[in-house]
C-alpha cells in the first residue's frame, strides 16, 4: 500500500522520510523518491541549516549563504511589497531547482513551526516567525505542490523559461487557496 500512495500521492499529501541508514530502506522506495543527502549538524530544529552541507563553490551554498536576503524578500513579497517580477528577478542567476530548493527548505521549516516544533534561538528566527504568520496550511501545501510539479518536469528533462516558472510559484504563494 505504501509504494502505491509513494507512485501516486493525492495532490495535496507530502512524505518526508528520514533515515541514517538508507540501505535499510527497500530499493523500490527509495526508487520513487526525491533524496536530500545530509549530514549530522548542530541545530536540527532549523531545516534550512541543511544548506550548509553544500560545497563552497556549488549555487546551493551561494543560495545558503544569502539566505536572509532572500528570506526578507519573500517575506516581503508576501506583505506586497514587492512584486513577484522583482522577487523572479533576484533568483534569475540560479538554476530553478538550486532556487526551488531553498524555498522547500523555508516551507518545510514553516511546516515544522506549524506542527508546534519551534525554532529555538536561531539568526532566522524572526523572519520565519514572521514568514510563519503569514503562510497558512493550504498555501504552504499549495505551493510545494508547485515546486514538486516543476522539479518532476524539470527531472524528465523539460525546459522553462526561469522567469515564468519562479513568478509561477511566487504567484502561488500569493493566491488564496
Amino acid at each position: 500500500a505504501l509504494l502505491k500512495i509513494l507512485e501516486e500521492p493525492p495532490p495535496s499529501l507530502h512524505f518526508i522520510l528520514i533515515t541514517q541508514q538508507l540501505v535499510q530502506i527497500p530499493v523500490t522506495i527509495v526508487s520513487r523518491c526525491q533524496r536530500f543527502n545530509s549530514i549530522s549538524y548542530s541545530n536540527p530544529d532549523c531545516v534550512i541549516d541543511l544548506g550548509a552541507q553544500y560545497q563552497p563553490t556549488s549555487a546551493r551554498f551561494t543560495l545558503y549563504q544569502q539566505r536572509h536576503t532572500f528570506l526578507r524578500k519573500l517575506i516581503e513579497l508576501l506583505k506586497k511589497k514587492i512584486t513577484v517580477t522583482v522577487m523572479a528577478t533576484s533568483f534569475k542567476d540560479y538554476g530553478l531547482e538550486d532556487g526551488l530548493w531553498l524555498h522547500t527548505l523555508f516551507l518545510a521549516q514553516v511546516l515544522r513551526m506549524k506542527c508546534g516544533m519551534n525554532m529555538p534561538s536561531h539568526e532566522l528566527k524572526l523572519e520565519m516567525d514572521q514568514l510563519n504568520g503569514l503562510l497558512d496550511w493550504g498555501r504552504v501545501d499549495h505551493v510545494l505542490t508547485t515546486i514538486d510539479a516543476l522539479l518532476l518536469q524539470l527531472a524528465h528533462g523539460q525546459s522553462f523559461n526561469v522567469m515564468l516558472a519562479y513568478e509561477n510559484v511566487f504567484i502561488q504563494l500569493l493566491a488564496d487557496v
